[in-house]
């Protein structure tokens, strides 16, 4: 009897009468590099996911290895039901220059793979983690700033521990609310 709505990107159409003005989904570009072969710096765990401005990532991951992956801010916030997904090939030199500026060591990676994807961004650039405000059963999770991703297992924990109602940090309930 109890739902949570994790929708990423789709909050803003599914739930706009109180998401629309907290959730921002600009459209990424994704660049997966190839990294030097029997070198694992560049691999989960020995390097950690970085945040710089307009430019977010992570190491290459074993479980799948498309490679160094590097997401830079794209195209301006756009409805992922209808915004073209086409990647710009543009995006491919400030991924170079800032792989080559940050990572000296993979200037000269091959490019893997590359795609474009929305993610979203709540307003306070907090994650969002509380009730519906008029349905009780209703929960909804989101709000990752494009690293849900790397905090998923942590979000998932707190956000079970939230629906079945058991004591969290109260600070962090008000700072992931709706209020």
């Amino acid at each position: 009897g109890t739902y949570v709505f994790a929708l990423g990107p789709w909050f803003p159409s599914a739930f706009a009468d109180v998401m629309r003005d907290r959730i921002r989904t600009p459209l990424g570009y994704v660049h997966y590099f190839g990294t030097p072969p029997g070198d694992d710096r560049f691999t989960f765990p020995n390097l950690p996911s970085y945040n710089f401005p307009d430019c977010t990532g992570w190491p290459a991951l074993p479980p799948d290895n498309r490679g160094f992956r590097v997401r830079l801010r794209g195209a301006p916030l756009t409805d992922p039901d209808t915004s073209d997904r086409v990647f710009e090939r543009a995006a491919d030199v400030p991924a170079r220059e800032f792989v080559t500026q940050r990572f000296p060591r993979l200037g000269g990676a091959p490019l893997l793979e590359t795609r474009a994807c929305h993610y979203e961004l709540s307003s306070t650039r907090n994650f969002i983690i509380d009730r519906h405000p008029q349905l009780e059963n209703v929960w909804r999770a989101g709000g990752g700033s494009a690293e849900g991703f790397t905090f998923g297992p942590m979000v998932g924990e707190y956000v079970a521990q939230r629906v079945l109602g058991r004591q969290t940090d109260p600070m962090l309930a008000r700072a992931f609310g709706l209020a």
